[in-house]
């Protein structure tokens, strides 16, 4: 029927990787041109937005959006993660 969901588990991986790394590098190239501005002296508070926004962003999809309570995974994974 075409639906995405229809696709073997494989091709759905490799068109989800392909459309990340796509809009990754259009991400890293947007971000390149703006700090090569020349009036634009902000670079460090680039970054921090970008993570506060990544933050306040994953907190309403998880809280409205997949409607998790609370921790989900337990606090010994956590560590991993940040590797």
């Amino acid at each position: 029927n075409g639906d995405f969901e229809g696709l073997s588990y494989t091709n759905q991986l490799l068109i989800l990787s392909g459309t990340m790394f796509l809009f990754f590098g259009m991400h890293n190239v947007l971000q390149e041109a703006i700090m090569n501005v020349p009036e634009f002296r902000h670079n460090v508070m680039l970054g921090y937005m970008e993570v506060f926004a990544v933050t306040i962003c994953s907190f309403l999809e998880r809280k409205y959006v997949a409607k998790e309570k609370g921790q989900v995974a337990p606090i010994s994974a956590y560590p991993l993660l940040t590797v």
